[in-house]
């Protein structure tokens, strides 16, 4: 189970081997929401979604002890996104709300260099229906009447865009170093730095540059698991399509915790 309180999404993953090959099946599925970009809530508003998807992977090394872990995925999500519309002479606003769902396959690869260092190498392609792109949310006000006829404004973070469909992708490259080992031989938790780039390349806009990092613990014999992580990002470093963005905007902090049943279980 893993719940990430940047994103704001809670989802519960199960992995198995299929056969003695390193050969495996997985899935997930979860509850997540977006308001503007990644957000569950701007302005206090919540914009409810789901998640889910499956994957496939092989590990490298022949058997189910190999941290060398090629994985192929694909999976779906589904938030609301709320509209505003103006009329021509701007007398008068249409609120709407539309579901935006994207489809994304993923290929990725860990690696291991070294006892204490592993690698994550992955690609990502995107298909997004009913999604504002770039743009960006802004607040929105109208009045509204209460029973007792006292007019009362209500403000709520909107698109002022038609949504449309758009391709997009992601490259990126992690490192987890594990430093210290916390825990006994079998589950080998470890205190470990992690780091992070990636560049987010999409339809009619320029390729945007991510960066994050931060500590973690995570046990060494299941990659891709964290117990506990807090991570600092920095993302669209350049600004680069130019929107005005500023460090509130492009920095982020994350605290993502994991419950490993497999080896609570075992």
């Amino acid at each position: 189970m893993r719940a990430d309180f940047a994103e704001a999404n809670l989802s519960l993953h199960f992995v198995h081997e299929v056969l003695d090959h390193g050969l495996g099946l997985g899935a997930w599925a979860g509850a997540a929401a977006r308001a503007g970009q990644v957000d569950m809530f701007a302005e206090f508003d919540f914009n409810p979604g789901f998640e889910g998807g499956v994957l496939a992977f092989k590990s490298l090394g022949g058997g189910a002890r190999s941290l060398d872990v090629i994985a192929l995925s694909l999976g779906y999500q589904s938030t609301q996104r709320k509209l505003a519309a103006f009329s021509a002479d701007s007398t008068s606003v249409t609120l709407s709300e539309e579901t935006q769902r994207d489809v994304t396959a993923r290929l990725s690869l860990n690696m291991q260099l070294g006892s204490r260092v592993m690698t994550g190498l992955g690609g990502s392609l995107r298909r997004e229906w009913s999604s504002p792109g770039m743009a960006r949310s802004v607040e929105v006000c109208v009045e509204t009447g209460s029973p007792g006829g006292i007019i009362i404004p209500l403000c709520e973070s909107r698109y002022l865009v038609e949504l449309a469909d758009y391709w997009a992708g992601q490259l990126r490259a992690d490192i987890l170093w594990a430093v210290a080992r916390l825990g006994g031989a079998r589950s080998q938790p470890h205190l470990a730095v992690l780091g992070s780039s990636s560049v987010d390349l999409g339809q009619d806009a320029a390729a945007r540059w991510n960066i994050s990092g931060g500590i973690g613990v995570a046990p060494l014999e299941y990659p891709g698991q964290v117990i506990v992580a807090l991570l600092v990002g920095v993302y669209d470093v350049s600004d680069a399509n130019d929107q005005g963005l500023d460090v509130g905007d492009r920095l982020v902090t994350r605290l993502v915790l994991g419950i490993p049943f497999d080896l609570l279980l075992n």
